[in-house]
């Protein structure tokens, strides 16, 4: 077995970090902190999240006790950059360039981390997505490197041993940002006996996660032991469905069925419309090795979701074994994103309905793309698509029924940002055993 790609099992990156500013998540000073930690053991923890594109850093302080609840852990603000560009996955043929590219990052780690705890916090770095989506050889040669790279102490003083860097499944990444969501939620500290579902979507794969009361046939269940409590959640990634995955597919499979539609090329035949961009949006797309124009024809919600469901949401497409979505989840990343620069949402913990974003993805689609603010949200022209490709997703993929569904927005829970980081953290060093 590959030691750099683990499941769930075998998967746990932490790596411990101290923060200090004026000001950390959950509304503490980093004074509040100190002074809570005096004769409690503390931990710091860095952790990378690499995805598919691009690196971000995450640095947590932890007190240790059993229960460990959210006032015990804070997220430090490390300072700008705190992400890189492009996806790690991109660096295949130039392992070179890694070193220069994490750099920025770990300088950000270094004037969070106290200088005397450097060289007892561990550093890891978690891939996803983008990463699943190379040859294995590639993926031993970047990780490899990293290895190579967090290994010297001249490089990085953290606490690193080969093996510390690897790629995760999608199974594992869902399961991460379940235990987040219900950690800051108090469901492993008794604060609460309610569980929350998850749905996320990065650039290349999306998942979703529940808590399942019972097993069920065909059904599979990740068993979780926390705080001598066990949970089973059905935890499922679908490669190939995140945003920009699908909006690449969605593009070349228009492409395709013009190719097949047309029998004699002519220049014109070489430009196609998409139902799901705004008017004015032109890009080219490759397809055997010829270069097609595709322009926006946005015309209608319901035209574009109808070309949606029938390239992503057959009968027999990937999703055909889901289970129906029921009870309360969180939604981050791309959802958040994409409700947040349309209008879908004006806060965090919204309610999202199948209408919010069938209306808004209306009027959003509707405008030329001349009157996007891309100069604000550099995706502002694949929002369209977006929307569509949620409701799509919901409807179709998840089967939702909003009289036992309800969708709530986060970007920031309890203070810390949602994503998988800190279940991360929290899972691998056992932080909930008190370890």
């Amino acid at each position: 077995m590959n030691p750099h790609i683990a499941c769930f099992g075998l998967v746990m990156i932490g790596a411990l970090f101290l923060a200090q500013g004026p000001q950390l998540s959950h509304g503490r000073s980093f004074l509040d902190l100190e002074k809570k930690s005096s004769g409690v053991k503390e931990k710091y923890a860095v952790i990378f999240d690499a995805g598919s594109s691009g690196t971000r850093i995450k640095v947590y302080k932890i007190l240790i006790h059993t229960p460990l609840r959210v006032s015990d852990v804070q997220q430090a603000p490390v300072p700008k950059p705190d992400k890189v560009r492009p996806g790690l996955s991109k660096f295949a043929d130039n392992i070179g360039e890694i070193g220069g590219y994490l750099r920025p990052l770990i300088d950000g780690a270094l004037k969070v981390v106290p200088k005397d705890k450097q060289a007892h916090t561990t550093i890891r770095l978690f891939a996803t997505a983008g990463m699943r989506l190379l040859k294995k050889y590639e993926i031993d040669r970047i990780l490899d490197k990293v290895d190579v790279l967090l290994s010297n102490k001249d490089y990085s003083p953290f606490k690193y041993e080969r093996g510390f860097s690897k790629v995760i499944s999608g199974e594992d990444e869902a399961v991460y940002l379940w235990v987040t969501v219900n950690f800051l939620k108090g469901l492993f500290s008794g604060e609460s006996s309610k569980s929350f579902g998850t749905l996320d979507m990065g650039g290349a794969s999306t998942q979703n996660t529940f808590k399942v009361s019972r097993r069920k046939p065909k059904v599979p269940v990740v068993s979780l032991g926390i705080t001598g409590k066990n949970y089973n959640v059905f935890a499922h990634s679908y490669l190939g469905y995140g945003e920009a995955e699908a909006r690449n597919t969605f593009l070349k499979k228009l492409v395709r069925m013009k190719i097949q539609s047309t029998k004699k090329a002519k220049d014109e035949d070489q430009i196609v419309y998409s139902p799901c961009h705004n008017y004015g949006f032109n890009t080219s797309v490759n397809v055997d090795g010829k270069e097609y124009i595709v322009r926006g024809d946005f015309r209608s919600t319901r035209q574009c979701q109808q070309w949606l469901s029938y390239f992503f949401f057959c009968s027999n497409c990937a999703f055909k074994n889901q289970p129906k979505l029921s009870g309360e989840f969180y939604c981050s990343s791309l959802f958040t994103y994409a409700f947040q620069a349309t209008g879908v949402v004006q806060q965090n913990d919204q309610i999202v309905t199948l209408d919010n974003i069938e209306n808004k993805a209306d009027s959003y689609c509707s405008k030329s793309v001349y009157k996007l603010h891309i100069k604000k949200d550099f995706l502002a022209y694949a929002r369209c698509f977006h929307l569509n490709y949620i409701k799509v997703m919901l409807v179709k993929g998840y089967r939702v029924n909003e009289n036992n569904f309800v969708l709530r927005n986060a970007g920031k829970l309890n203070g810390f940002d949602l994503n998988w980081s800190l279940g991360a953290v929290l899972m691998s060093n056992n932080f909930f055993e008190g370890k």
